[in-house]
């Protein structure tokens, strides 16, 4: 009983997606859309497996897209008959929905790193500020995963400052791989929290690559959920992901586009199967438009060129 709980509670993730109707309404408008990839020089076979999951997405919605084509050599253009706004259609054309697990470092590992680097960018800074500890507000308590957290206003300073050479330096041997993610806005501090994650070479051990199904659900309170199921691969390395954050005391960072989203911990052993449940502040519509995002696999990240919309008559 238990580890059912445990599997029904591990990933609590709150995520707020915008509401799509692209599965129950009719089609009221004929949306277009013009799209590329961010990347320089995309190859064929990039554009086309890129136009494969783009379509994919839609259909699993029941809702076809209509046209998806190249034009112009590295542009897409997509038109879809939906009752979805535009601004949701928007969004579900450009979100990747990488999804990715991480263990994390403990809050108490990484302070003498931020007090190092706070010391080099002090010396090496002429105005005699703490450039860093002057941005951030160190959490006030011991052996989570949150590293520092500070307001938003100052994020793109601070990730500046934790990627220069000089800084990572400073990282503890066994550290060098570490990746720095924030985590979601907190619309009420206006602040979001700052993590340092363990990687392999820069990449994550476990991905949405793994997943083999990503279903809507309920749970035992009528809740909205995603079932994850992952293939016998990804089940190993979760159990081994799980295992040494319930060995080391720490929590994991489950990661969509490179933000965290939750930090879960594990109580009671190495989680087998490769089944999770993901639980969160969502409408029954943006689970199950979550659910198709994880499902169909990340796509690259896109950038809209236009769109526009025309009713149907």
């Amino acid at each position: 009983m238990l580890r059912k709980l445990l599997l029904l509670s591990l990933l609590m993730i709150s995520l707020t997606f915008v509401r799509c109707n692209l599965i129950t309404k009719k089609a009221d408008k004929r949306i277009t859309a013009t799209l590329m990839l961010e990347r320089d020089d995309p190859s064929e076979k990039e554009l086309q497996e890129a136009i494969d999951l783009l379509r994919e997405r839609f259909q699993k919605l029941g809702n076809s897209i209509d046209q998806i084509t190249l034009v112009h050599e590295d542009k897409i253009r997509v038109v879809i008959e939906t009752a979805a706004e535009v601004e949701a259609v928007q969004k579900f054309l450009t979100t990747s929905a990488n999804l990715e697990f991480y263990n994390t470092y403990k809050t108490e590992e990484m302070m003498p790193f931020v007090w190092a680097a706070d010391k080099w960018l002090e010396n090496n800074n002429p105005s005699g500020e703490k450039p860093l500890l002057s941005r951030i507000s160190m959490p006030n308590y011991n052996y989570g995963a949150e590293m520092f957290h500070a307001k938003l206003s100052d994020t793109a300073q601070i990730f500046q400052y934790l990627r220069m050479p000089e800084v990572r330096a400073l990282l503890e041997m066994g550290k060098g791989d570490t990746k720095f993610l924030s985590g979601k806005l907190n619309p009420d501090s206006d602040t979001v929290s700052f993590y340092a994650v363990d990687t392999e070479r820069g990449i994550s051990p476990l991905d949405g690559t793994y997943v083999t199904e990503a279903s809507l659900a309920y749970n035992a309170i009528g809740k909205p959920t995603i079932n994850i199921t992952m293939n016998p691969e990804g089940a190993e390395i979760w159990a081994e992901m799980t295992g040494s954050a319930y060995e080391r005391g720490s929590q994991i960072a489950i990661v969509i586009d490179d933000v965290v989203y939750s930090v879960p911990g594990v109580v009671a052993g190495p989680i087998t199967g490769g089944r999770s449940e993901i639980a969160g502040d969502f409408t029954e519509a943006q689970a199950q438009e979550l659910a198709v995002l994880i499902g169909s696999g990340a796509i690259p990240k896109m950038k809209l060129l236009e769109i526009s919309s025309e009713p149907i008559y």
